[in-house]
């Protein structure tokens, strides 16, 4: 049995272990705020970086807010003593309020002391975005893209961007030179966003690459062009085990003297593939030569030449695969600008099920405007309807001369295709651009190009009747352009949260 004195000893020892160690013990008190300071990281003027120091091992989080911007809790910390909080959804050139809160032992949260910080301006290449936007959207942010011309030392510049629900920045990330990666930023329009359920952000440098950041900034994974990756291109979907699956051009040659070609006619043909980011494995499992004849005369007007700035060659473009989703069956819904076609491919990848639009299409079009061309953004909805972003041509290559949101209705009895929706304001947005069914019925739709000059890009949000509920309308600043031709936007898509704020 111990002694008296040993015993006081080990009592003695075990409170200084408990005080030493993270965990709570009996009679310890509640962790109060010793210090806390606010700045704006050096990288992105619109994060901020509250440091909190706490007396004991606590959770903390940060409320903070103005009255025209609205109020906002960060998502709580991890246990400890010392604290970084990033706090993202800000405004640029703006002043925040904020105010500590720590989350007791026993989960409740007690607010403590205040401060304040400031953002910083925006890019200067960001600025010369300029947005004006009217009414008010239904999701609490808008993840979209610009990609842009810029005077100077580059030809174009990348930012990926999110808005509020009244149309301010408050969230962008420049692609910039990163040590010991290529840079492969300029030239290359971003094509698709996605967020990962961690809050990651993965987004496609078309003909290049796929890119995993943080939202402060930190690229986590990123696949480059060549090899086994193929070639990157247009879009992605983000599977549930974490893997990535995407349509990448292989380089192939055929010969098209039968069509009036080359008997060595080099051409991209599609294929799909799944890259594993952790791994760094890359699988294909799709070829769409082994469904399609790349010598028939049908595919050849279908054709166009392309510069994918590979080996410096202008290829011929087969399909051209600008949208990937998966339908309600889990088969996959492909958009191909080439062929004017929309398709859907079943589960197992081994049959296609229909063809919609297009040369060969197994859908009648009782209407004849009920016809597409060169299309983006492919979905199937739940009832099964196909919902798409119809760019049209201008009226000089016998196009309608506007662009629209289409809803189409697939009647597989009398194999016909008929409108039941559409969003048509008197815009062309040539390239890019998509529509998006929100989960309360509204539409979020992107004209992503415009090819008259200084118009504006525009991101609009209608509902079923096609009333427009919000309108951000963004244009390029004159004195920054070097020549007539509009900025692009590839892809708009609505999110909750940027770091889990709420």
């Amino acid at each position: 049995m111990a002694s008296p004195k040993t015993s006081l000893l080990l009592v003695a020892l075990a409170i200084l272990l408990a005080g030493c160690s993270d965990a709570p013990w009996p009679g310890a008190r509640q962790p109060q705020v010793l210090a806390h300071s606010a700045s704006i990281r050096p990288d992105n003027a619109l994060i901020a970086e509250v440091q909190i120091s706490l007396s004991h091992p606590g959770q903390a989080f940060v409320e903070y807010g103005n009255p025209d911007a609205g109020k906002f809790r960060t998502a709580l910390s991890e246990r400890g003593r010392a604290h970084a909080i990033p706090v993202a959804r800000l405004r640029a050139e703006t002043t925040y309020t904020y105010t500590i809160g720590v989350q007791d032992a026993d989960g409740a949260a007690r607010l403590g002391p205040h401060g304040q910080f400031t953002t910083g301006p925006l890019p200067v290449e960001l600025a010369a975005m300029h947005t004006r936007a009217s009414g008010r959207s239904s999701e609490p942010l808008i993840l979209t893209s610009y990609t842009a011309e810029h005077r100077g030392y580059v030809k174009w510049t990348n930012h990926l961007v999110f808005l509020d629900e009244t149309g301010d920045v408050v969230w962008y990330y420049a692609p910039k030179p990163v040590k010991g990666r290529p840079y492969l930023g300029p030239g290359k329009p971003v094509t698709a966003i996605k967020q990962r359920a961690d809050r990651n952000l993965i987004f496609m440098w078309s003909d290049c690459c796929i890119t995993e950041i943080t939202p402060l900034g930190e690229i986590v994974h990123q696949l480059q062009k060549g090899g086994g990756a193929g070639i990157p291109h247009h879009d992605f979907i983000l599977l549930d085990d974490g893997r990535i699956l995407y349509p990448s051009y292989s380089k192939t040659i055929f010969d098209g003297s039968a069509n009036g070609g080359e008997t060595q006619t080099p051409a991209f043909a599609d294929t799909l593939r799944v890259w594993d980011p952790e791994r760094g494995h890359v699988e294909q499992i799709w070829d769409s030569r082994d469904y399609w004849d790349i010598t028939s005369a049908q595919q050849w007007d279908r054709w166009q030449k392309h510069d994918h700035d590979v080996e410096d060659d202008a290829l011929f473009c087969w399909l051209h695969v600008n949208s990937i989703s998966f339908g309600s069956r889990g088969n996959l819904i492909l958009s191909s600008r080439q062929r004017h076609q929309v398709v859907s491919l079943a589960a197992d990848l081994k049959t296609i099920e229909w063809q919609l639009g297009g040369p060969d299409s197994d859908y009648d079009f009782p209407t004849p405007d009920d016809r597409f061309p060169v299309q983006h953004h492919a979905t199937e909805l739940p009832n099964g309807n196909i919902l798409l972003f119809d760019n049209g041509l201008p009226k000089n290559e016998r196009g309608t001369g506007y662009s629209r949101a289409l809803e189409l209705r697939l009647d597989d009895e009398r194999r016909s295709a008929t409108k039941v929706w559409e969003y048509r304001p008197d815009i062309l947005s040539r390239i890019g651009s998509g529509a998006t069914r929100l989960a309360n019925g509204n539409t979020l739709i992107n004209f992503g190009s415009r090819s008259e000059g200084l118009e504006p890009l525009s991101v609009v949000e209608v509902d079923p009747r096609g009333n427009e509920l919000f309108k951000a309308e963004t244009i390029q600043l004159d004195r920054f352009r070097e020549r007539k031709q509009s900025p692009l936007s590839f892809r708009a898509v609505g999110i909750g949260s940027i770091m889990g704020e709420t």
